[in-house]
Formats: C-alpha cells, sequence, structure tokens
C-alpha cells in the first residue's frame, strides 16, 4: 500500500558551498517535494522543526489546524525575501510598502501568528485603509491575501483562508476620480524631450492606453475606414 502520510526531514542543502542553513523538507503525496529555509544553521533547532511536523502530522485534523502555526513577523520577511527573489526592482518595492503597513496592523490587534489573523481582524484591516484611488483600495488588499494564501501553501497550514468571503466594495464617485484635464495633457506634452516622447503621451492621453498598450499598438489594429 502506498503511503500517503507527508514526510518530513532536515538537510543542509548547500553545505558544499559553505552555507550551513538547515532546511525543512517537505514530501507530501503527489506534490512535488518543498524546502523551507528554517533560518538557522544549529542542529538542534532544526530537529525541533522536525519533531513539530512529524508530532503535527499524527495530530486528529482538528489539532493539527491548531498546531501548525508560523510567526506573523517572520511569515512576513520570508515573503517579501521570495518577491525580491523573483522581482527585484519596482514590483518587490511595491509589495513591500503594502505588506509592511498590513503585518503592523496585525501586530497592534494582538496578532503574533497567522491562525490568530481571522476574518473580523481582516475586516478591520480593511476598513482601516487609507482613503485613496478605488483601484488602489483593491490593489492593497489583494496583495496581502496574496500573501496570507502564499503562506498557506508555503508553510503547509490546511484550511487557512482568513480572506474568504471578503470583497472590497468602494462607491465609485466620478466626480471624485482622478483624471488629467486636456491642459495638464498638453503641458506634459509640451514639456517632453523629443518628438518620439509627445507622439507616445499624446497616443496615451487622447486615446486611453496604457504604455505596454501604446508599445503594442500595430497598424493593424487601426481601422481607417472609421478611424478607430
Amino acid at each position: 500500500q502506498k503511503d500517503c502520510k507527508t514526510r518530513y526531514t532536515i538537510r543542509q542543502l548547500h553545505r558544499s558551498s559553505g552555507n550551513r542553513t538547515w532546511y525543512g523538507c517537505i514530501y507530501a503525496p503527489n506534490q512535488r517535494p518543498k524546502h523551507i529555509s528554517l533560518q538557522t544553521d544549529s542542529k538542534r533547532v532544526a530537529e525541533l522543526w522536525l519533531q513539530k511536523m512529524t508530532l503535527a502530522e499524527i495530530m486528529p485534523p482538528s489539532w493539527k489546524r491548531e498546531f501548525n502555526d508560523y510567526p506573523l513577523e517572520k511569515a512576513a520577511q520570508e515573503y517579501l525575501l521570495y518577491v525580491q527573489s523573483l522581482h527585484p526592482g519596482c514590483t518587490y518595492k511595491t509589495y513591500k510598502s503594502r505588506i509592511k503597513p498590513c503585518v503592523e496592523f496585525l501586530r497592534n490587534q494582538g496578532c503574533q501568528n497567522l491562525r490568530q489573523i481571522t476574518k473580523g481582524v481582516v475586516l478591520k484591516l480593511v476598513s482601516s485603509f487609507p482613503e485613496h484611488r478605488r483601484m488602489t483600495l483593491h490593489e492593497r488588499f489583494r496583495s496581502f491575501r496574496l500573501w496570507l494564501r502564499w503562506c498557506a501553501q508555503h508553510y503547509d497550514m490546511t484550511e487557512f483562508n482568513p480572506c474568504e468571503g471578503i470583497v472590497v466594495r468602494v462607491p465609485y464617485d466620478k466626480e471624485c476620480e482622478e483624471s488629467w484635464s486636456e491642459q495638464d495633457i498638453q503641458r506634459i506634452i509640451d514639456a517632453s524631450p523629443s518628438t518620439l516622447y509627445k507622439f507616445f503621451i499624446a497616443l496615451m492621453g487622447y486615446a486611453g492606453l496604457r504604455l505596454s498598450e501604446a508599445l503594442n499598438l500595430r497598424s493593424e489594429d487601426i481601422r481607417s475606414d472609421t478611424r478607430e
């Protein structure tokens, strides 16, 4: 009979290169192995992690959900390191600016571990978001939700989803929506350093295109008969 339980081991994956950091290795059925940095070079600390995970595996499901937890601050640090490894530029800075205030708010609410983040706490967090443009509020909550989803997968925290069912709804007020007037666009065009810049800014401003859309525009996208 094939083993259907998750197995755990500890290894120093990069010892040959001089890195003595211990990693927790998770082997779940029908899934690719996962390696989690334990942020320590102490074998004793790594063995304590292994004992904890092995004990959690033989617990009843209801006990396991409560037992398998992770420190809030450490989870945020490791997630930002993960984002930085993938997107070291503006994307990392954007996520950092969105996640860190959320972590500070959660800490002020008494949350020290991830499982202390309940749906009620998330609702309080959303209501504390500063009044910005509608898209900013949605993106801030989306970044927070992606972080918790990453934590649930990365730390093997089953059924951890405090954002479930929460939808950010911001009343749309067209009069308060930020937009540029034709005079604003013309001033930017006049201050552009070259004809190419003037062309793209005018194209984006008057056609309502994003930069990527303007760069990918082709002649076949324009209908000469209707001038659209």
